[in-house]
């Protein structure tokens, strides 16, 4: 369990030497597309005995917004 101290860490200490960008509509819609594909990581990976549906759908979900990420970035990337 050390290495969630150590990524976390890590991830902290970058925070700070990674140039960040300025605050915009689509910086804000990426930033909450990754809090909210974390999220489904956590309802997929979960079993509650009482919303068994709930991981199933989340594993849906991740995989058809990864399917579409994909072709958005295959289709749409910038030259």
């Amino acid at each position: 369990m050390w290495w969630i101290v150590v990524v976390s860490v890590l991830v902290g200490v970058g925070r700070f030497l990674i140039p960040g960008h300025d605050l915009s509509w689509s910086g804000t819609y990426e930033a909450f597309a990754h809090i909210w594909i974390g999220a489904l990581f956590v309802f997929a990976f979960q079993y509650d005995f009482n919303r068994p549906s709930r991981r199933d759908l989340s594993r849906w979900s991740l995989v058809l917004l990864t399917v579409l990420e994909t072709m958005m970035f295959l289709l749409f990337k910038k030259p």
